[in-house]
């Protein structure tokens, strides 16, 4: 008998213990926010309360801006300070 899902199933999979695991998850941030941008670069993406608003696109630009500054290559881990 199979079993009835209530929610769209497609892209999980169960392993051999019955676990469920997400078959098509980004790799990094990075990718999911670039996937993001190729989807629907005009939605928005943050909204700050009583400020700002950014579209994926407009994220991406800040995001690559910053990135462009820092001296680091792929595979280096960065902090963030508090």
């Amino acid at each position: 008998m199979a079993l009835i899902e209530p929610f769209d199933m497609s892209g999980i999979v169960r392993d051999g213990r019955g676990v469920k695991h997400f078959t098509d998850l980004p790799a990094s941030l990075v990718e999911m926010l670039r996937r993001s941008v190729d989807a629907t670069p005009d939605a928005e993406a943050l909204v700050e309360l009583d400020g700002q608003r950014l579209t994926y696109r407009e994220l991406w630009d800040r995001a690559a801006r910053v990135a462009g500054g820092l001296d680091v290559s792929p595979g280096d881990r960065v902090k963030i300070k508090e």
